[in-house]
């Protein structure tokens, strides 16, 4: 049996489309899936992700043009599941500090609140947050749901 740091380097790090935004006119943007090092270096400063849990995959772009409302609503995003209260995706943006992406928030009004409240055991929300690591390889969550937890239990 693999342990979950090998795991971890198994999920295939690619470049997965160009999505064209809805109000930049003329603009499309690069979409990375579970992105590399060298990808994260050359994306902005700011950028916004999607993590898809089910299928263990970070989707990430620029964050200047591209909503995530212009994901959905791609024909890229077909496979993807846009529900986060049966914690499906977590949708968010993050800060590029020289290649590796740090969390700043989510998008999606009450996310966080609407999902620990949908715990009834401090346990269960910190089973949930282990399972959600291998984001970290990607996106550095800041110990957010940690925090959240401390907050609500």
């Amino acid at each position: 049996m693999l342990k979950a740091k090998h795991i971890i380097d198994l999920i295939p790090e690619e470049y997965y489309t160009r999505i064209k935004a809805k109000y930049a006119k003329d603009l499309s943007f690069e979409v990375f899936v579970n992105p590399s090092t060298r990808e994260k270096r050359d994306l902005f400063e700011m950028v916004k992700f999607i993590a898809d849990l089910k299928e263990k995959k970070v989707y990430v772009w620029n964050e200047y043009g591209l909503l995530h409302q212009d994901f959905w609503q791609s024909d890229k995003s077909r496979n993807l599941y846009h529900d986060t209260l049966n914690r499906k995706t977590i949708l968010g943006y993050a800060s590029n500090k020289g290649g590796k992406l740090v969390m700043n928030g989510f998008d999606g009004g009450h996310f966080v609140e609407e999902l620990l409240l949908s715990f009834k055991e401090k346990s269960d929300a910190e089973k949930f947050v282990k399972s959600i690591s291998w984001i970290n390889k990607y996106i550095d969550l800041d110990n957010r749901f940690d925090k959240w937890i401390e907050v609500y239990f």
